[in-house]
């Protein structure tokens, strides 16, 4: 038997997009060592959630920050930044697209502030998990014990 995991984005009523994440290939006779997921199987399922998620998310952003909040016109682009966001579920490298501001904020910066302040931006479930963890235990074994249960890269 095949199972197939498939992620349907609606990006308006009607008009959706689908990514195949994974498969999972299993026999017919199981074993307990082959119901359900392994671990592995669940943190590449997962972070090719995540990776295909927050690929879309920025690039949909870039679209719809594209037309100025106040006026509603097209703003310029000042091309693009690379930036990696660093999730529980995988580290996922991404192209952010910069803004000139628009001319009708003439009182206001040239820029439109970026998407990510930081060059390598942290979910707050990371932050969150190393931080608690930490205070338990050393972030050398917190670190190992993450990249063990979790698709997250070191």
């Amino acid at each position: 038997m095949r199972w197939k995991v498939t992620l349907v984005a609606e990006v308006e009523s009607g008009q959706s997009i689908e990514h195949d994440i994974a498969s999972v290939d299993r026999d017919d006779r199981i074993t307990p060592a082959t119901l359900g997921l392994s671990i592995a199987e669940g943190k590449a399922v997962l972070a090719a959630i995540q990776a295909q998620l927050v690929g879309d998310q920025v690039k949909r952003h870039g679209e719809v920050a594209r037309h100025c909040l106040w006026c509603g016109r097209s703003q310029s682009s000042k091309g693009h930044y690379r930036s990696t966001f660093r999730s529980v579920f995988g580290n996922i490298p991404i192209r952010v697209r910069r803004f000139h501001a628009c001319a009708c904020r003439t009182d206001g910066p040239k820029t439109v502030p970026a998407l990510l302040a930081r060059r390598s931006p942290i979910a707050p479930e990371l932050r969150y998990l190393t931080a608690k963890l930490a205070a338990l235990m050393p972030f050398g074994k917190v670190a190992d014990f993450l990249g063990e249960v979790l698709p997250l890269s070191t």
